[in-house]
């Protein structure tokens, strides 16, 4: 061999290298219309991680006013992508990003650093396509050219905005997907958007008979259901993790209509008792997370990194994401000051494909969107969980067992004032991790179709703490 042989060798077997890198993954099920969407590759993302595709984009749901959402969408990766069910997911607030579920919890990415990603091994797209999508408008990257969409946002038109998303998402994008089942997820102000939407859909498929939307599950994690019955947990989870004392927890009972504050949050419409009695009971644990009791704040907050909480409308039951990280990775109470300057990148925000319309400072929660329609946030959804049932879609409300902002008593106190018929009692439920079979939470099945199972020493994003428990859950129940 010459050298001109050997340096032609050597930079061809780099460029096959390099190639191999660089190896694109496209979805089979895709139309000429994801083209758009697709991710060739994210920053950051580890070279190593299991192959599969990757799409994210705006999809406008509204041409007359110009709403577009946003989504990220991450196939199956361990599991036949063709066999797997649509997982979509929603975060809570009203009007938290569910980028935060893609890179937070269950989704197959983790920033470990402002530029950096790890891959999430327990990530539910291990046996599931994964449909991320930020909503309503006016989320993230999601938007609107109508600026009164932004104002008195409700249930009813967040959930029909999704099904026309998911309508054209299965139809027309991803028509591979068309009668794959879906499994609606969501969390915290979840408990109003999950059960909606899935009534929203059920009502669809009844006009939309020859292309319907197959809806196979709902699983609902620590839910915002019925302010009464959720309030009342709240507070006494508060006084039975000694967190407070009874004297500052009774006086809040005392003074407060509970169907008309948010857990935690002085309401504007409240009396001066009670927002007094509020005051003092969080007064003696404000430096503790009460959406997971037993895990550490991150105390660095550097300007421009800081991780956005979501500020409560007077009278809203706002749910500030947690400050945490799975236990099953290492742990990391930071992990959203690296994703909030992550996703505000200009090149993580060219690779995913986001619009020259679209906000291009995101935060994890809204600023923008208004809902500011009392009645709405304080609704109860127990009646649409009694369609679900009805409709014999299998309902599961989950609940990680040490949140205290929308704990596991509440979820209880409003199954059991329904007076439901027992199928499968109270039982543990277990799961094998590294030091062997573990209970990795309790279960409770009722014959008129809903689910209630508990999460151990998971907090109020039960995947961010407990990532293999809530695979495990999440595979039994799908």
């Amino acid at each position: 061999l010459t050298t001109r042989n050997l340096f032609t060798m050597f930079f061809t077997l780099l460029s096959l290298l390099s190639l191999a890198q660089c190896t694109v993954i496209e979805s089979r099920f895709a139309s000429p219309l994801a083209d758009q969407y697709l991710i060739t590759s994210l920053p950051g993302q580890p070279s190593d991680a299991p192959p599969f595709a990757q799409y994210a984009g705006q999809l406008v749901v509204n041409a007359t006013a110009g709403r577009s959402l946003f989504f990220y969408y991450a196939e199956a990766s361990s599991v036949d992508p063709a066999t797997a069910p649509l997982q979509v997911w929603q975060t809570g607030g009203p009007g938290c990003s569910s980028l935060l579920g893609a890179f937070e919890e269950m989704g197959p990415w983790r920033p470990v650093s402002n530029s950096a990603l790890a891959h999430n091994p327990t990530s539910w797209n291990t046996i599931a396509n994964g449909l991320y999508i930020e909503s309503p408008a006016g989320v993230g990257f999601s938007y609107s050219n109508t600026s009164s969409d932004y104002i008195d946002v409700n249930d009813t038109r967040t959930a029909d905005d999704l099904v026309v998303f998911l309508r054209t998402f299965v139809h027309d994008i991803f028509p591979g997907l068309a009668k794959s089942p879906i499994v609606l997820t969501a969390e915290s102000y979840g408990g109003h958007y999950n059960p909606n939407l899935a009534v929203a859909i059920l009502e669809s498929n009844k006009q939309n008979a020859a292309s319907p939307l197959n809806l196979a599950a709902v699983l609902t994690g620590n839910a915002w259901t019925d302010s009464a019955f959720d309030n009342a947990g709240a507070m006494d989870t508060i006084w039975q993790r000694v967190l407070a004392p009874r004297s500052l927890v009774e006086p809040v009972f005392a003074a407060c209509n509970l169907t008309d504050v948010g857990p935690l949050v002085r309401a504007a419409i409240s009396s001066d008792a009670c927002n007094d009695a509020i005051t003092a009971a969080q007064s003696v644990f404000d430096d503790i997370d009460i959406y997971d009791i037993y895990t550490d704040l991150c105390k660095r907050t550097p300007a421009g990194a800081q991780f956005a909480r979501f500020l409560a409308k007077a009278g809203s039951p706002a749910h500030r994401v947690l400050l945490g990280a799975s236990k099953d990775l290492p742990f990391e109470p930071c992990i959203s000051n690296y994703l909030t300057a992550y996703l505000n990148d200009p090149a993580v925000q060219a690779a995913m494909h986001v619009g020259p319309h679209a906000a291009r400072t995101w935060s994890s929660c809204s600023s923008t969107v208004q809902y500011s329609t009392y009645d709405v946030l304080h609704t109860s959804t127990i009646g649409a969980h009694q369609k679900i049932w009805a409709a014999g879609i299998p309902d599961l409300v989950y609940s990680g067992d040490v949140d205290a902002i929308v704990p596991t008593m509440g979820s209880l106190y409003w199954i059991d004032s329904l007076n439901l018929t027992i199928a499968e009692p109270w039982r543990a439920w277990h799961h094998a991790d590294e030091y062997g079979e573990q209970t990795g939470g309790f279960v409770q099945s009722y014959k008129e179709g809903l689910t209630f199972a508990t999460v151990r020493n998971a907090g109020h994003e039960v995947p961010m703490y407990q990532s293999s428990r809530s695979l495990a859950m999440f595979a039994s129940f799908i």
